[in-house]
């Protein structure tokens, strides 16, 4: 999958901030898949109407393409790949540095992180995704929150993984 959304929502509060994330797969293309299995299905009877020992070759395409379709509408890993939902509070004393970057309309918020597998804690980090509009006064209220926490206006880059 090359093209997944993720959606993002934020509350600010004067504790804390919650950060929600999720996958919101299009559920278009497996309908359109649907679709165009059984529009070729029909196409398969006349082509083998026609021909009959083009069966096989026309079966193929079809045939394929509803395998894949209810390969992937069945699949537990991939429904729990679109099911992704992460949820996290983070107290405004756990915010180590803040960086933000006005070009992107970004906002880094750097806080401490446990690595079990290393049993390390690590430096990590999450971003606050902005509206042009919106991101001034998103960006104040974090800065007005960590009065004595360190900030950097400068290029974010963001994490993948």
């Amino acid at each position: 999958m090359t093209h997944q959304k993720t959606k993002f929502s934020y509350r600010l509060t004067e504790e804390c901030i919650e950060t929600c994330e999720w996958k919101s797969p299009s559920k278009r293309w497996m309908i359109v898949l649907k679709w165009l299995t059984a529009i070729s299905a029909i196409a398969v009877l006349f082509v083998v109407a026609l021909a009959p020992s083009a069966f096989w070759i026309a079966l193929a395409g079809p045939g394929g393409m509803g395998l894949l379709y209810l390969g992937l509408a069945n699949s537990k890993q991939f429904q729990e790949m679109h099911g992704l939902y992460r949820h996290n509070v983070f107290t405004w004393d756990e915010i180590k540095h803040i960086y933000i970057d006005k070009s992107r309309h970004l906002i880094s918020l750097e806080y401490e992180w446990l690595n079990e597998n290393l049993n390390k804690t690590l430096p990590w980090w999450t971003y606050i995704f902005c509206h042009e509009k919106d991101f001034e006064t998103t960006a104040e209220i974090i800065l007005s929150k960590n009065t004595d926490t360190p900030h950097t206006r400068k290029k974010i880059e963001v994490l993948q993984f």
